[in-house]
């Protein structure tokens, strides 16, 4: 299964629990944690017990965040394409030999 759609099937499924008042701008994975981005994320937390019916249901660990502290995927127009091949030389290490001098 493509990242994508696992994160589309999760949204699904945090859309469903989610009350209508509260919404969710997107979902990503974050390393072993699954972040939910809301525009107010203080009435996700008022809601009692959501964020650990999330976790216990999706089985992840959920962190919620402002939707504002998002980072851009692209922050800026450089990429690592757009700098030059360098070249790479070998390096050499020389080790003593014990009792030579």
């Amino acid at each position: 299964m493509l990242i994508e759609e696992r994160l589309k099937e999760l949204k699904d499924k945090i859309n469903e629990k989610v009350p209508s008042g509260i919404t969710v701008s997107d979902v990503e994975f974050e390393g072993p944690e699954l972040v939910i981005y809301t525009d107010d994320p203080k009435r996700f937390a008022d809601e009692a017990d959501l964020i650990r019916v999330l976790a216990r249901d999706l089985r992840k660990r959920i962190v919620v965040r402002r939707m504002s502290l998002k980072i851009p995927r692209r922050r800026s127009g450089i990429s690592a394409r757009s700098f030059p091949r360098m070249p790479v030389s070998p390096i050499s290490f020389l080790i003593p030999t014990p009792g030579k001098s």
